[in-house]
């Protein structure tokens, strides 16, 4: 009895695999299965900058590409008869796409419609975003629901390089809005690097240039002076200040403090006071180190029992060591995490 058992569910089993669609194999990075009664010569993909992927093959039913990086961007698809780019249409020439093995099934019938789009979810997310973003103009959705829903769009696609484009939704929307800027920056500040500063999708780049307009007011928040006492941070209007945030367990920070120490005559030279801001939250550690390295310039900790948020926001703090050069009007001239870049923008040969 036992055996008959085993025996039909191993029928159950077969029927079952039978069902299912079969496994693509031989898989590259993308792959398009597209069929169409036009004349097509060849098929070429790029990255949206042209600087990364640029792949052709003889167009067939069946196309697969190996990509030199990852897939996360916007790509075009192009078309060829002749010599000329045919059926390519924007923007259903252009995909965001994102992930391994991809495989795009659909039909060129003056321009790529796509079927089925499988192995990249960003695909799909860029068509929701705009559709429901079209969906709030025309509903006339106040601005405050608009940012809303972009900021949770952001974040919910944080790692692809579709947040980028969202992102510059929301720096349109709020281009004279610093409160709000800084808020956007904060999550830009979470990306990869190399991701947040993207040649086309600019935005990281284009929300600190607009900050950089606005005036720093360090008085309004909280500090500790070596002593441990609070003292509010007033920046004499006649000077330049370089504000260094850092911390003790940062090497960098730590590596740029020694070259820093040599060259204070220098930045002094050129009209610059440094002011540390350090975010320790164990003031022992902190003092130690400043007495023990013989770092006599300003140096002040973010005190350890009050909310950081807004410090954060105004700063921009994010990968540290972070440099803020200010000049007489709090504003900021250059923010990088690179001391080198400051001393470059200073004109100082070390």
């Amino acid at each position: 009895m036992n055996r008959i058992l085993i025996l039909a569910c191993l029928i159950l089993i077969v029927g079952c695999k039978k069902d299912q669609e079969p496994i693509e194999e031989n898989l590259l990075d993308l792959n398009l299965y597209l069929t169409t009664e036009e004349k097509i010569d060849s098929v070429w993909i790029n990255d949206i900058t042209q600087n990364r992927e640029r792949l052709s093959m003889v167009y067939s039913d069946t196309m697969r590409f190996k990509f030199k990086d990852s897939i996360n961007d916007l790509y075009n698809i192009w078309f060829w008869r002749n010599g000329e780019i045919v059926s390519s249409p924007n923007p259903d020439s252009q995909l965001w796409l994102k992930g391994d093995k991809i495989q795009i099934k659909g039909k060129i019938e003056k321009k790529l419609i796509v079927d089925t789009l499988l192995n990249s979810p960003m695909y799909y997310s860029s068509k929701d975003f705009r559709q429901e973003y079209r969906e709030l103009f025309k509903n006339e959705t106040s601005a405050g629901e608009k940012n809303k829903f972009i900021i949770q769009q952001i974040k919910d696609n944080k790692n692809g390089a579709l947040s980028l484009e969202m992102a510059g939704y929301y720096y349109r929307l709020n281009e004279n809005n610093p409160e709000n800027l800084r808020i956007l920056n904060q999550i830009l500040l979470q990306q990869n690097v190399t991701l947040r500063n993207h040649p086309t999708f600019n935005v990281f780049e284009q929300v600190n240039t607009k900050l950089n307009d606005y005036p720093i007011d360090l008085s309004k928040y909280s500090f500790l002076d070596v002593e441990n006492k609070p003292i509010e941070l007033n920046l004499d209007a006649s000077d330049k200040y370089l504000i260094d945030a850092w911390f003790v367990a940062c090497p960098p920070c730590v590596t740029d403090h020694k070259i820093m120490a040599e060259e204070l005559e220098l930045l002094e030279s050129k009209g610059v006071k440094v002011i540390g801001i350090s975010i320790d939250q164990e003031y022992d550690v902190w003092k130690e180190y400043l007495v023990k390295n013989k770092y006599n310039w300003q140096n002040y900790r973010v005190n350890p029992d009050k909310p950081r948020d807004e410090l954060d926001k105004d700063l921009r703090l994010g990968a540290y060591p972070n440099y803020f050069l200010l000049n007489g009007n709090r504003n900021i001239l250059i923010s990088t995490n690179s001391y080198d870049e400051i001393k470059e923008y200073l004109k100082i040969n070390s």
